[in-house]
């Protein structure tokens, strides 16, 4: 009989599979920093070796642009259009 997990153990679970998805919002600011880095810097976008960061819970521990940058820039190009 498998043993019950506790809700620590429940509660890590679910904090691990969260970190590997994201949301919609999450991946167009992570796709639009990960670009803007690819322009800026390609030797740390290379060095990566993921175009999206690992962990979509803390992307700035990836040295990615952070929300805002992505978030204006977003913003310009809907403006341009």
């Amino acid at each position: 009989m498998e043993k019950a997990l506790t809700i620590a153990e429940k509660r890590n679970q679910l904090k691990e599979q969260l970190e590997i998805r994201r949301s919609l919002p999450e991946n167009i600011l992570d796709g639009t920093g990960a670009v803007y880095q690819r322009l800026v810097n390609p030797a740390a976008a290379k060095a990566r070796g993921t175009f999206l960061p690992t962990n979509a819970a803390n992307p700035d521990d990836d040295g990615f642009p952070s929300y805002w940058l992505s978030g204006i820039a977003i913003a310009l190009i809907t403006f341009l259009i």
